[in-house]
């Protein structure tokens, strides 16, 4: 069957169909299509412009079939498939428009991805001598292979967020940036005064910017060229200083917050001598200080035993955790409320 997949950040799934039904209404979604974390699927072509507008999406296939591969020579059913797909694609007509395949393998199998992507290019080649491309092809094919089954799309490019003038080496994902504003404020009005005490690349406030049109902005980064940084991509949008995130009192003097948003540097960010407990808890009380009585707290923790010690005493407690997936990496998106 024809439809739409699409991938969002594992643990946002249930968040990515949420925004998908209030763009269309009465899609059908289905959560981890062949048990894939961070997958999601919904039936019918039509809803790719849907689904390619997400905040929540990352890459986005529409898929135009699946074929069971034979034990014997499933090589071969590759190559005619992709040829019998690439003869009737729109976005094929023309010979001279350059392409590439590519291929995520899932399963115990006799052949590469690299086998696939090469036998399926031969495929689309088979009836024109079409010109590949691997960088910044005009059309990609996908011939992912499940287990028995292939499926065979195409990607849909997703409508580039705005580059800022003013990027960080290392910044947190967008998709994972605008969940982590769902779980703030999932419903109900705007917030009124948002504040990330560890704004970084800003991409939390850009994300809550782009949600929350009306809600004023605050960022403030430890490091001076973060809070700059982040002030040069969103302008008026948004007031930045530098500051300590533990003393959030004095960089914010008479400001109070009815949310908060963060990412908390770890690991190596730090360095190897900080006591990352301390760092939550001290981040904690501060975040306290300067909160509303009706506050939410989210909290990105990449450590999440440490930031589990810091709640212990702190003058929060938890709503929900979130559990996402970031490389490898299992972080917890504490929703916190003031106790």
């Amino acid at each position: 069957m024809q439809g739409v997949e699409w991938t969002t950040v594992p643990g946002l799934e249930d968040l990515s169909a949420d925004e998908l039904r209030a763009a269309a209404p009465g899609a059908e979604v289905v959560l981890r299509p062949d048990a894939l974390a961070g997958h999601l699927w919904v039936a019918g072509p039509e809803h790719a412009p849907a689904v390619r507008a997400l905040r929540s999406a990352q890459r986005v296939v529409r898929v135009l079939g699946r074929w069971p591969l034979p034990v014997d020579e499933p090589l071969a059913t590759v190559q005619r498939v992709t040829a019998e797909v690439a003869a009737a694609l729109p976005e094929l007509a023309d010979p001279s428009t350059p392409f590439r395949v590519r291929c995520k393998r899932i399963g115990a199998h006799p052949f590469t991805s690299e086998d696939v992507e090469r036998t399926g290019g031969a495929g689309v080649r088979e009836r024109s001598p079409r010109p590949v491309r691997l960088t910044g092809p005009a059309v990609v094919l996908r011939c992912d292979v499940r287990g028995p089954a292939l499926v065979v799309g195409l990607e849909v490019e997703a409508p580039p967020r705005e580059v800022p003038p003013w990027r960080q080496a290392t910044s947190l994902k967008p998709a994972l940036a605008w969940g982590l504003t769902v779980l703030a404020r999932p419903d109900g009005p705007s917030p009124h005064h948002l504040l990330d005490p560890f704004c970084g690349g800003g991409t939390v406030l850009a994300e809550a910017a782009a949600r929350w049109p009306t809600t004023a902005l605050y960022g403030s980064d430890l490091h001076a060229r973060c809070a700059e940084g982040v002030q040069e991509n969103l302008g008026a949008r948004v007031t930045t200083r530098t500051g300590d995130a533990r003393a959030l009192g004095e960089v914010w003097p008479g400001l109070t917050f009815d949310t908060l948003i963060t990412n908390p540097p770890f690991g190596e960010r730090l360095g190897k001598d900080v006591d990352l407990v301390r760092l939550y808890q001290g981040f904690l009380e501060s975040a306290a200080r300067v909160a509303t009585s009706d506050a939410r707290l989210v909290v990105l923790a990449h450590r999440r035993g440490a930031f589990n010690a810091a709640l212990r005493n702190a003058p929060w407690r938890t709503r929900h955790v979130r559990i996402v997936e970031l490389g490898g990496l299992y972080a917890g998106a504490f929703v916190l409320e003031p106790k």
